[in-house]
């Protein structure tokens, strides 16, 4: 996998990263948080820190299983949700699994992804 960000000239709060779970996942999300400078910034990065692979699938600070997207995003939602209205984010996680190539998604207020095929 690769991809390219091209950074903002200012602080941001647009991020995307990918790890290997185990020998047959690797997982991915997308985040983008509302609005620009340091306090979209540090929540990007606060996300990203909790989003950090470990030794096992557990995501730590979080308490959610990396193999299910669904228990991923739901777990960011209820430790954010009810903060300040005008700071907040939206993500899109996705688990593949290498071996069947299926894709699993939970997609939190992020646009649809697009998917291209090989045949076109």
């Amino acid at each position: 996998m690769a991809g390219f960000l091209l950074a903002a000239q200012f602080a941001a709060g647009d991020l995307y990263n990918f790890f290997r779970i185990d020998g047959r996942h690797t997982r991915f999300y997308m985040i983008d948080v509302a609005g620009h400078g340091v306090g979209a910034a540090s929540l990007a990065m606060l996300l990203n820190r909790l989003l950090l692979p470990y030794a096992n699938p557990k995501l730590a600070f979080l308490g959610a299983d990396a193999l299910s997207p669904k228990d991923v995003v739901t777990k960011l939602n209820r430790m954010f949700c009810g903060g300040h209205e005008l700071m907040f984010f939206t993500m899109c996680y996705g688990v593949i699994d290498r071996q069947t190539m299926r894709v699993r998604m939970a997609r939190a207020g992020h646009s649809y992804s697009v998917v291209a095929k090989r045949d076109g």
